[in-house]
């Protein structure tokens, strides 16, 4: 056994072994001394093959990566080519079990020499040591290529390894001692010839890289050197540079190449560890009154060395020039700032007006949406209207379809608004107008006037019958309930319908003209339209008369108070008298209260006569307990617009004290309706008056919403059944009836009964029978002024039986 451990060898094997060295160490000198390191190694590689037999011999060179690929080679198959050449092998990787293996343990076999080479011929009892590295893959597929023998022998120069030599063949025991030891021995030969390659390689590219430098440097007459990063070594210098330093600072090149000069430093040229290595730089210096600009580079060698390139220009001429051109152009420096200043002033003042357009432009267009448009419901409002109403009559005047226009009202909306709050109210205005653009049609403007009222222009609807049709499916829009918050209201409406141009000859006489065929809707029972007729017209302007008239009659002293005896039907004497407004005005006459009443309410004039009814009815009550008759009330009767302010309690309680009369002298009537307008607040008001002392009557019982649910509620003292009852007295039967269960109905409620507009005897004895309290009317009195009430106290006498 030789130094290679489980490798047979003889002695004939070794003689045989000496003798081809000497062969191939001849071949190998003698063909070393020309041709390319190409050829060389392809001869290298071809003799390896000859003297051991193997299937495969291939090289490995280190290139300037630090990578080993292979760089000649023969006999190897595709597949074992290609997977060999996908392992990346280093230099740092050249301990070949770690070439092999990646992890080989120490095993009999394969076997590694003293020289550091390879040996085993039987790849296959390592096939289990591979690691589990990145390349595991590719040395399996070596593996799997079938090859049994394997030699690899490390090719160095001076301890510094240049590449490997591979050699493998497809059968076992194919290696010896002698051929090991024959590759072991061409070897170094190879390192030789790779290390001189490489040397020259090197001067080759030194020689490239001066004649680089001579043309960047030595052909420029700028001051100019060349320093090495990797020695940071003075390596060339210009000849301008040359001559200066000589010329200004008395160094010589040597001096400037040892990097002594004076004028390196001057210059800030000298290489150091600081900031010369942030390159590229550049930096003005200022010697002897001359301005030099220093700049420096890095160059990349095809080597891939690095070296910083710097060069020095004088430029005393032109940073004169350049100062000369600074001063001149001072003024127009200062005019360009001056400039850029307004510039950027007009700029931002452009910008602010542009701002303040657009929101000039919002809020005009939020002013022209408020100015036409309806917040509530989004429809167009009033001004809206009549513009568009104007423009549709001139098109009617210049010949094309004449149009029509409906004014829609709804019915005891204020109820709601009352009862649940303008929250329902709103909801319910808001519906009503969805509603009604639905069944408006195609072409129809629908707009809201304000409260609870719309206008709908019809353009082109001129015919009677088409009119009416439209009406009539708006007005039916209410007959089912509107929902609101899940309650349902069942509302309903009033029209008034005037056609332009026939019914006016302005939008605002047109609109004038709807309202008053509205009003006379209403008038006729509402929850129906009416088209505009011209006796409207005539009584819209009485109308208008009477509230100014109206306005001004208390002024005038034109109202007056007559009073209408109360009588008890068991005793007959006088407990009370019920105040009535009268108005004789000069202008017409007497007006029945029936005709000015509900206009003042209309008009909202009832606060202010209701306010004086009660000021002069206390103010007579005040007379009849100065001359004795305190046990006398008198009652006044109480509008809904009055019951529904806000200041109605104070207004009485102030009257009382003006007057300084009793709170039980006086007895406020309430009719039905108006405690259903408004319940909830009517009761509490109510409730209020009655703690003050103050007697409270329900009037025109049976003809309003009577309902024993909210008659238990009620704070009042009497009730008084309407006249129309009584005056069905004679006719017996049901009638009768009705009368005494509303007597005994009241009785148990602990309330007094008063029958008003008693006439006759009959209709007294039917009471007395039914047990009724007081009554009212013409058989005892009509109603009469001041002085004849106070007459009829002094004179009364019982009633005939």
């Amino acid at each position: 056994m030789d130094k290679m451990k489980g490798i047979p060898t003889s002695s004939s094997q070794t003689k045989a072994g000496q003798r081809n060295v000497q062969v191939i160490q001849l071949l190998i000198h003698s063909f070393s001394a020309r041709g390319s390191k190409k050829e060389f190694l392809d001869k290298v590689v071809d003799l390896i093959q000859q003297e051991s037999g193997c299937n495969f011999v291939g090289i490995r060179v280190l290139n300037e990566a630090g990578y080993i690929p292979y760089h000649s080679y023969v006999g190897f198959s595709h597949e074992f080519w290609e997977a060999e050449n996908q392992i990346q092998i280093f230099k740092e990787d050249c301990s070949c079990t770690r070439i092999v293996s990646g992890n080989l343990l120490p095993f009999d076999k394969p076997v590694i020499n003293s020289a550091g080479s390879l040996c085993c011929n039987d790849i296959l009892i390592f096939a289990e040591s591979l690691s589990e590295d990145e390349q595991k893959k590719y040395r399996g597929a070596c593996i799997q290529a079938g090859y049994r023998s394997l030699a690899i022998i490390p090719v160095y120069h001076q301890e510094e390894i240049l590449g490997i030599i591979h050699m493998a063949d497809l059968k076992p025991d194919q290696l010896n001692t002698t051929v090991i030891e024959l590759v072991e021995s061409i070897a170094p030969l190879v390192g030789e010839v790779l290390q001189r390659d490489k040397v020259e390689q090197s001067l080759k590219a030194s020689k490239n890289n001066a004649a680089i430098l001579e043309k960047i440097v030595g052909g420029i007459s700028s001051l100019a050197y060349v320093v090495d990063l990797d020695t940071y070594e003075l390596i060339h210098v210009s000849p301008a540079l040359r001559e200066l330093c000589a010329a200004k600072f008395g160094c010589k090149c040597y001096e400037i190449f040892g990097m002594s000069a004076p004028c390196c430093d001057c210059f800030h040229l000298r290489p150091s560890q600081g900031i010369e290595r942030q390159v590229p730089w550049e930096r003005y210096v200022s010697i002897h009154d001359r301005y030099y600009l220093a700049e420096q580079k890095t160059i990349q060698w095809p080597d891939g060395r690095s070296m910083h390139v710097a060069f020095v220009t004088d430029i005393t001429q032109q940073r004169k020039a350049e100062q000369e051109l600074l001063e001149s152009n001072a003024d127009l420096e200062k005019m360009v700032v001056d400039l850029q200043q307004l510039s950027a002033t007009l700029e931002e003042e452009i910008m602010e007006r542009q701002a303040a357009q657009e929101e000039l432009s919002q809020k005009a267009e939020e002013i022209r949406r408020m100015a036409y448009y309806d917040m509530l419901t989004g429809l167009p409002n009033r001004t809206y209207l009549i513009e568009c109403l104007e423009d549709e009559m001139v098109k009617a005047r210049q010949g094309h379809a004449a149009g029509a226009v409906l004014f829609v009202d709804l019915d005891d909306i204020k109820i709601v608004n009352d009862t649940f709050g303008h929250t329902y109210g709103d909801a319910l205005i808001v519906m009503a107008g969805n509603r009604i653009v639905q069944e408006a049609g195609q072409g129809a403007l629908v707009g809201r006037i304000g409260g609870d009222e719309f206008m709908i222009i019809l353009p082109g609807q001129n015919e009677q019958e088409s009119i009416a049709r439209i009406a009539n499916k708006i007005i039916g829009v209410f007959c089912h309930d509107i929902h609101v918050l899940g309650i349902g209201f069942h509302m309903s409406a009033s029209a008034g319908i005037a056609r332009y141009p026939d019914d006016g000859d302005k939008a605002e006489e047109i609109f004038k003209n709807a309202d008053n065929a509205m009003y006379a809707a209403k008038r006729d029972g509402k929850n129906c339209w009416r088209f505009y007729e011209a006796v409207m017209q005539a009584e819209a302007y009485n109308r208008i008369h009477l509230i100014n008239n109206l306005r001004y009659s208390i002024e005038r002293d034109e109202f007056s108070l007559h009073y209408q005896p109360l009588v008890s039907v068991v005793e007959g004497s006088i407990i009370g008298f019920e105040a009535l407004l009268r108005w004789n005005s000069p202008a017409y006459g007497p007006i029945s209260p029936a005709v000015f009443i509900p206009i003042a309410e209309q008009s909202g004039l009832i606060q202010m006569i209701g306010q004086w009814v009660l000021q002069e009815a206390c103010r007579f009550i005040k007379q009849l307990s100065e001359q004795g008759w305190s046990h006398i009330h008198v009652a006044v009767n109480v509008s809904p617009h009055q019951l529904c302010a806000d200041n109605f309690i104070q207004i009485v309680r102030e009257v009382l004290d003006n007057a300084g009369v009793e709170p039980c002298q006086l007895e406020l009537e309430i009719t039905e309706n108006a405690l259903i307008e408004s319940l909830e607040d009517s009761i509490d008001k109510l409730d209020e008056l009655q703690a003050m002392g103050i007697r409270l009557s329900l009037d025109d019982f049976g003809t309003g919403y009577s309902s024993l649910t909210y008659l238990q509620r009620l704070p009042v003292n009497t009730l008084k059944i309407d006249k129309a009852f009584i005056d069905r007295i004679l006719v017996g039967g049901a009638q009768k009836a009705i009368i005494g269960t509303i007597v005994e109905m009241a009785h148990v409620m602990g309330m007094k009964v008063v029958a008003e507009g008693v006439e006759t005897f009959q209709q007294l004895d039917y009471l007395k029978q039914c047990h009724c309290d007081f009554i009212q009317g013409y058989l005892i009195s009509r109603p009469i002024p001041e002085t004849e009430a106070f007459a009829f106290i002094a004179s009364q006498s019982p009633m005939r039986p």
